[in-house]
């Protein structure tokens, strides 16, 4: 098969990353792959990830076009962040194909993207969620509460969704939204990670039995659950005396002084890194005794950092919810949001009275995950859901011209989008 992959291309990007590792796993089976690079223009600057094949940008539009007329699959990577994914927006409407959906809230894409189209994005947000809802998304979009006003009623996975022809996405936590979205087929994989890197810088030491150090990686912004992490600790004289907790991510400068403040009030040892390399990165992986991967709202539809912590073969804490859910109770420890530093405090006391067993959940937890988040999975699936798209071209076809039609007669989206044409329409796996 020949695929064309929108995708974020510069090193930042653990979606790039994911997508060098699947891309290079087509090329090494015998198939075709062209990577077209999705970010806006002053990023296309930096360096790019190693995938292994022919690579363009967007902007370059002869050329994608030459690449896009005979491919088998045309696959756009898609998170929650629009200078990156600038260009599979800008693609996605005259080439429709495959959504790759990295997060199950596209918010800050979708207000990205509105920008300059601001009637449009209103129509679009009339329709998704009816009378009210453009204002409503508006108006919280200039807040700091902007997450957790429209994360559950205005998560903008709709918007994208129905734009695919097909969804893979990395966990089935928030997915009925894509299904009543899409008409295509859904898959449901497991993200593609390293594990042989990971291999090669994982350290095997005795458990510490003096200063236990716990471990936050990624962006620190609320939903990472730092101020539980702090309070969990704080409250509890056993890990105040014993633990060290390390801050390893960007982080916007009121944040840095907010946690700063909450862990001198609670006594507890804080260290902020902020953003380091990738060696920095497996140090701190390395050096930590438990990782932290928590999430409230979970917003990811799979987390790099938990994948990272087990495959580092630590004892790894996360909330009972989304992506984290599906990962086996022998290899992470669950908290639930509603008591979460109650819970916290006493899987930290148990993890420090008992450093064996965060040993033997790492061990657990490694072995689970090198055989879980696999390039060749990955790429099976796409596989398979190019092949079934291939056969539901005919469908998004005659929707299209309904759609047509329909517009012709004054229909609005929303009249079109009913429950029951939807239905009638819907992707049954024949």
């Amino acid at each position: 098969m020949k695929f064309v992959i929108f995708t974020p291309g510069l090193r930042a990007s653990a979606i790039g990353r994911m997508t060098a590792l699947v891309a290079r796993e087509l090329v090494d089976t015998g198939h075709q792959v062209i990577i077209v690079r999705s970010e806006e223009a002053p990023l296309l600057e930096r360096l790019p990830h190693d995938f292994g094949t022919i690579s363009t940008d967007w902007t370059r539009r002869e050329i994608v076009e030459e690449y896009l007329q005979d491919a088998d699959g045309v696959v756009y990577q898609i998170g929650d962040n629009y200078p990156f994914h600038h260009g599979c927006l800008e693609w996605m409407d005259a080439y429709p194909g495959i959504v790759c959906l990295h997060d199950f809230y596209l918010g800050h894409l979708f207000y990205g993207w509105s920008q300059g189209r601001h009637d449009e994005a209103r129509g679009i947000l009339l329709d998704l969620y009816g009378d009210g809802g453009d204002t409503k998304f508006f108006n919280a979009s200039a807040k700091s509460s902007f997450i957790e006003e429209t994360v559950a009623d205005m998560p903008l996975v709709e918007w994208v969704s129905r734009k695919a022809l097909g969804v893979v996405t990395h966990s089935a936590g928030s997915i009925q939204k894509i299904l009543t979205s899409c008409a295509g087929p859904v898959v449901v994989t497991p993200l593609a990670y390293d594990a042989s890197t990971i291999a090669g810088r994982h350290e095997v030491g005795a458990p510490r039995v003096d200063l236990i150090e716990v471990l936050t990686v990624g962006h620190i912004n609320p939903n990472k659950r730092v101020q539980s992490v702090i309070e969990a600790i704080g409250s509890s004289k056993i890990l105040r005396d014993r633990v060290l907790y390390r801050l390893v991510g960007p982080v916007e400068p009121h944040i840095f002084f907010e946690l700063s403040a909450a862990a001198r009030r609670y006594g507890v040892r804080l260290r902020i890194l902020g953003e380091v390399d990738d060696i920095a990165l497996a140090h701190a992986f390395n050096s930590a005794d438990v990782v932290c991967c928590l999430r409230w709202p979970s917003l990811e539809a799979a987390s790099a950092s938990a994948i990272e912590a087990m495959l580092h073969a630590k004892a790894v804490i996360v909330t009972k919810t989304g992506f984290y859910r599906d990962i086996p109770t022998s290899a992470v420890i669950h908290v639930d949001p509603e008591n979460e530093v109650i819970e916290l405090r006493d899987a930290l006391e148990r993890l420090t009275a008992e450093p064996a067993i965060a040993t033997s959940m790492g061990a657990v937890a490694r072995e689970w995950a090198k055989h879980t988040f696999t390039a060749s999975s990955y790429a099976e699936s796409l596989l398979e859901i190019a092949t079934l798209v291939s056969r539901t071209g005919p469908l998004h076809q005659a929707i299209q011209a309904f759609e047509r039609h329909l517009r012709g007669w004054g229909s609005s989206e929303s009249m079109y989008a009913l429950e029951g044409s939807l239905a009638a329409l819907a992707w049954r796996g024949e």
